[in-house]
């Protein structure tokens, strides 16, 4: 009951101090481009500033533009989404976005051996308390990496392709999976396949030959430099951008970074099912490495993680590992960031962060979930105490150059992605790096690192998936 109390108060809370909170209170940001996006597909390109910048604003948003840098068979969906009634197609979104969070967690509730209103509250109070208000569509990868983890366990490998298949609704976070279930889910391979061609020929029916090459050629790697100083971006390529290497080296190093840790989650995740005997690995572990690095990782993208750090929790054998996979759960799971923006950081973030930290040991002892509680605590206490000092959210690090992206950006200023740049650079609030927001980073950073060396450990060790019970005991 009380964690349906906190998870309801997350959902509904009265207005934030920038009313994104209240799910129905607001006016999913992201969303607008989303339902824009569909409405124009077909009869004009969805990546150009017109005729997306007229839909956007019959929405009464601000002069602003948002970019759609979806693939052409995402956009088909969105096609059929886009209801000429865009209230009630927007109320159906959010919907199937909260449903798809809660289908998520019974899925994972099996793999993880987590009830699912505990990871539910992961998601929704934590990295992912974005996701409603704004109208993301990363829930539809976690559905896809858990429904795909579900079957495996139960040897259902067709069907856990096809739910291999919804993770590719965003690309860089869905073809790791993919290639997991192509290298070491061989009865998997004709469902991804059929997939496959079908999104290809979907994609082709909505944007033309010419206009998928265009978006692979023109429209992604445009949009990557765009979003290269966002302040919620936490990619290598953000991070070098911040360091001011030119920000097209910092897209080909961010790349190159994807490359490596796609390779070594490929890599351990067939290593760590072939020792765990557990097959979930292989939809669990790609997705979750590839967010150390790569060109376009975002705080809301976090949440794939999730999934992968329950799993290591409940695979520890001695006390040292299980306070390790807690540690590293509550490090990847929680929204740092916020805590140090001075627009949205009050008691309601502390307290529901406090709820979602401390809701993972529901399965301890009581004596240990009061030692940890304690932790958790005094730790983001730790953290809020410094945001309310003058210093950490005044002091700049870094800014970067709008001079400089306009001038890379030459030809491609009809890209709607080319004002959302110069937005980027140009207001404060999104392009500063503050002290703040840098111990921010460097915090979701060293959780994420911790996870990656987790899984190592546990891919180099033989254990018995019963262990937690007996680490905690």
């Amino acid at each position: 009951m009380t964690l349906a109390a906190v998870v309801l108060w997350g959902l509904f809370a009265p207005e934030h101090r920038l009313g994104r909170v209240g799910v129905f209170r607001v006016q999913g940001f992201d969303y607008d481009a989303f339902y824009c996006g569909g409405r124009v597909t077909g009869h004009g390109d969805p990546y150009e500033l017109e005729p997306l910048a007229t839909c956007e604003r019959t929405l009464v948003k601000p002069a602003l533009v948002l970019p759609v840098p979806l693939p052409p068979y995402d956009l088909a969906a969105l096609h059929l989404q886009a209801l000429p009634n865009e209230r009630r197609a927007r109320f159906i979104w959010i919907g199937v976005l909260l449903a798809s969070i809660i289908a998520a967690a019974a899925f994972l509730q099996p793999v993880v051996g987590m009830p699912w209103p505990v990871l539910v509250g992961a998601v929704l109070l934590g990295n992912g308390r974005d996701e409603l208000p704004l109208g993301q569509i990363v829930p539809f990868v976690l559905l896809g990496i858990a429904g795909a983890a579900y079957f495996l366990e139960r040897s259902k490998e067709s069907i856990a392709g096809v739910f291999a298949l919804v993770t590719l609704v965003e690309p860089h976070l869905g073809v790791p999976v993919i290639l997991g279930f192509v290298i070491f889910i061989p009865r998997a391979r004709v469902a991804i396949g059929a997939g496959v061609v079908a999104l290809a020929a979907i994609s082709i029916r909505t944007a033309g030959v010419a206009g998928c090459l265009d978006y692979v050629r023109r429209v992604l790697p445009f949009h990557a430099l765009a979003e290269a100083p966002f302040v919620y971006q936490f990619s290598m390529t953000y991070l070098l951008t911040m360091l001011h290497v030119p920000e097209r080296l910092a897209i080909d190093a961010g790349t190159l970074t994807f490359v490596a840790m796609l390779i070594a989650g490929l890599v351990v995740a067939g290593r760590l099912a072939r020792k765990s005997g557990s097959k979930s690995f292989i939809a669990l572990v790609p997705p979750a490495f590839v967010l150390l690095g790569g060109t376009f990782i975002k705080q809301q993208q976090l949440i794939v993680a999730i999934p992968l750090c329950f799993a290591l929790l409940r695979l520890a054998r001695a006390r040292s590992e299980a306070t390790w996979s807690f540690a590293t759960l509550f490090v990847v799971m929680l929204a740092w960031q916020p805590v140090f923006d001075v627009a949205k950081s009050d008691l309601e973030v502390l307290a529901l962060s406090f709820a979602v930290a401390t809701s993972p040991l529901l399965g301890f002892p009581a004596m240990k979930r009061i030692q940890y509680s304690v932790a958790v605590t005094a730790a983001y206490g730790i953290i809020l105490g410094i945001e309310h000092m003058h210093f950490a959210g005044h002091i700049i690090l870094a800014t970067p150059s709008v001079q400089s992206f306009t001038r890379e950006a030459q030809g491609d200023a009809d890209l709607a992605s080319y004002p959302w740049g110069v937005f980027m650079r140009t207001i404060p609030a999104y392009a500063d790096l503050t002290i703040g927001f840098a111990i921010a980073k460097i915090v979701t950073w060293l959780g994420l690192g911790s996870m990656v060396l987790l899984t190592v450990r546990f891919m180099r060790d033989p254990f018995s998936t019963s262990a937690r019970e007996t680490a905690v005991t």
